[in-house]
This record gives C-alpha cells, structure tokens and sequence, in this order.
C-alpha cells in the first residue's frame, strides 16, 4: 500500500519535476526522504517556491487517499502549464530574423508581428517548474531563451488570470 500510494507517486513527481538536475549529488530516494521528513514529518516552513504545496497536500495520509483515488499511475497535477504573453520590442531592422527565432523556440506557440507601440506578441506555454512559482519559471524562461535573442530591446509578460478560448474552423 505505501509503495503504490506514497512512494511510486512522490518519485514520479519528483523524477517528472526533474529535481535530480537541482541536487547533482543525491538520488531520487534522497530527495523522496528529504521532502517526505520536512514536508510530512517535521513540517518545516519552506523559502523556495510553492509548487510543492500546490502538488503535496500537507498530511501523508491526505497524500495516500488521493493517490488511492487514481485509477492509473497518471498524476494530472504534474502536468500543469502556464500560458503568458510576451510583448516584444526589437530593432526592426531585424525583424525577420528575430521571428525565426522565436518561432524555433518550442515552448513559443504563436508569434505576430503586430501594429502599434510592440513589435512583437508571442503565446508560450510552459510546464510548471515543481518548486519554482509561476513567475521564477516565467522569468527563468524569459532570461535563457527570449532576452538572449539579438535585437530584442524590451519585453513584457502578460500572464491570465482566466481564459476562454473558442475552438476556429480549420484554415
């Protein structure tokens, strides 16, 4: 019961999180011991992002009750994203290229070259960084993939608070 209701969904958030690349010295069973004792046992008050919250209830037995009520080793939680919005500035010289760019990235979804004080509007989806808030995981992104770009002057994220999106005929 506690290998298939505690232990197996824990390492798979942990192993789907890729927390293993923060801690380079220590297993998944390390980690599966350090957030079991300071998340359920000790209870210890946290500095680093609230994903684990959002994805660990605070009692074990809390844990083990939803796990029970799976019908597959599928944990849906593990699988949130985040949608945002980038406004982007750029030299227009460059414009072409820069589109390129961002449309070869592959969390970008959708770029356009827009009409009025941004150049650029670009849709990215990103997959939840287990211990980082939205914003760290946005930011992160921002800095490694898009700031990086030459000719991009300025960005601005917009991040929804709902979204409704209606499903268009096929072009």
């Amino acid at each position: 019961d506690w290998y298939n209701t505690i232990y197996t969904p824990l390492t798979t958030i942990i192993n789907n999180g890729k927390l293993i690349k923060y801690f380079p010295k220590r297993s998944v069973a390390d980690l599966y011991t350090y957030i079991a004792y300071h998340h359920w046992e000790r209870t210890s008050n946290r500095r680093y992002g609230i994903g684990i919250d959002r994805l660990l209830p605070r009692s074990m037995e809390a844990f083990r009750t939803a796990m029970l009520e799976k019908d597959t080793p599928d944990y849906p939680e593990m699988k949130r994203s985040i949608t945002a919005f980038i406004m982007i500035n750029i030299n227009f010289s460059t414009a072409m290229k820069i589109l390129d760019k961002l449309y070869a990235i592959e969390e970008v979804q959708e770029v356009h070259s827009v009409h009025g004080t941004i150049d650029i509007l670009v849709k990215i989806i990103l997959k939840r960084d287990f211990l980082a808030s939205d914003a760290e995981t946005i930011a992160e992104f921002l800095d490694n993939k898009i700031r990086r770009i030459n000719g991009i002057n300025r960005t601005q994220t917009i991040i929804p608070g709902i979204s409704m999106v209606k499903q268009t005929f096929s072009r």
